[in-house]
């Protein structure tokens, strides 16, 4: 005589909120019950805690590439795994075909397991957010696209959650030329409202016009992006949403910070990154060092700790980006890397005990890749449209 033995509902929900996506995802066709509260906002939000508490990040790789003539879109995401030789095991691959003279997306931001994806024609094309896990995609409003484009142009942007407002938003900063500012528009994703904020003079101490597009994070409530090259170099700053005051940021306290090319402001592991060339050893034998700084109490000079150090070779030293952090490995004993040359990227892995950089083998991409770029989110069941 067989018995059917029914857990408890806050036991299944305990086993289901440890469990990937791709296995909940099944789970949802077991029964009308589950599939209602695999997709319920208590557990998707429990699920998402889980993964941010547990560090549990995916990489995603968008590639464009032409086969044949024909522009391919590759998309390959890959979950962090100790186990596997090269750190990281590739969860799903696919492709896409767009359209002739139309260039492929553009990742403006992660966050929540969800990512905002822009276009590279710089068009005025609506935004899209997308959980690359469940593949779930949304169209946002058309006004959204005005926050990272303005007639032709792509200026810098970012996508954040905002815990003060339990939203989330996407940041933009445009020049005004005419004006001589630099205006700061909040678009919040969840009410469809548009907020344009006076950031800062573009003709200041601070520089004469404001930084590269993608070198703009928000931490603790705060802007923080570089001022173009001067005849002073380079400085950091940031804007505080809340008080809307501008302040610079002050480097490490080392003894070459005049000497050192300063690159890549990332946000890694909740921290404000920046890396630097040490330029006057830029003719050394063994390459050009390479240093990345973490700022572990945000604003606090003293707080600067130094997470690594490596070498760029010297016939790479002109052309490449270098040095941002995307993830640790699950033991915390090395750090995944994304370098850039050009429009390329590739990613490497810092072992911090042997101080040694290891390329990442991806799986292999069909075609002329013209450009790659890494994201790093984690895995989540969010969805925009039902949060």
């Amino acid at each position: 005589m067989s018995s059917t033995i029914r857990l408890p509902l806050d036991i299944v929900t305990d086993i289901l909120r440890c469990l990937p996506v791709k296995s909940l995802l099944r789970f949802r066709c077991a029964s009308q019950a589950w599939c209602s509260l695999i997709d319920s906002s208590y557990l998707v939000k429990l699920h998402l805690a889980g993964s941010i508490e547990e560090n549990k990040l995916m990489i995603v790789s968008i590639a464009e590439v032409v086969v044949d003539g024909s522009f391919i879109e590759s998309v390959d995401i890959y979950a962090v795994d100790d186990d596997k030789d090269n750190g990281l095991v590739q969860i799903k691959q696919r492709f896409h075909q767009f359209k002739s003279r139309e260039r492929g997306a553009r990742v403006l931001g992660s966050s929540n397991g969800m990512l905002v994806l822009g276009h590279h024609d710089e068009t005025r094309k609506p935004l899209e957010i997308w959980n690359p896990l469940t593949e779930k995609c949304y169209t946002l409003p058309a006004q959204s696209s005005s926050v990272v484009y303005r007639e032709g142009y792509s200026f810098g942007s970012y996508f954040y959650y905002d815990a003060s407002s339990n939203s989330h938003k996407l940041l933009g900063k445009v020049p005004d030329l005419v004006r001589g500012t630099c205006e700061l528009q909040l678009y919040n994703l969840e009410t469809d409202h548009l907020t344009t904020l006076c950031g800062w003079p573009l003709t200041t101490e601070y520089g004469r016009y404001p930084s590269e597009p993608e070198e703009c994070v928000v931490v603790n409530g705060a802007v923080v992006c570089w001022t173009a090259r001067g005849s002073k170099g380079r400085d950091l700053f940031a804007f505080d949403l809340r008080t809307e005051e501008c302040y610079q940021l002050q480097f490490p306290d080392v003894h070459n910070y005049d000497k050192a090319s300063w690159n890549e402001v990332s946000l890694f592991d909740g921290c404000l990154t920046v890396s630097a060339f040490l330029r006057e050893n830029s003719r050394h034998v063994d390459g050009v060092p390479c240093d990345i700084w973490m700022m572990k109490e945000f604003g606090v000079r003293e707080s600067w700790t130094k997470l690594l150090s490596f070498s760029v070779k010297k016939d790479e030293f002109w052309n490449l980006i270098p040095g941002r952090p995307l993830a640790y490995s699950e033991k915390r004993d090395k750090v995944l890397l994304e370098c850039r040359t050009g429009p390329r990227s590739r990613l490497s892995w810092y072992d911090l005990n042997l101080k040694r950089l290891e390329e990442v083998q991806l799986a292999p991409t069909p075609g002329i890749v013209l450009y790659n770029t890494a994201t790093v989110f984690v895995a989540s069941m969010v969805d925009f449209q039902n949060k």
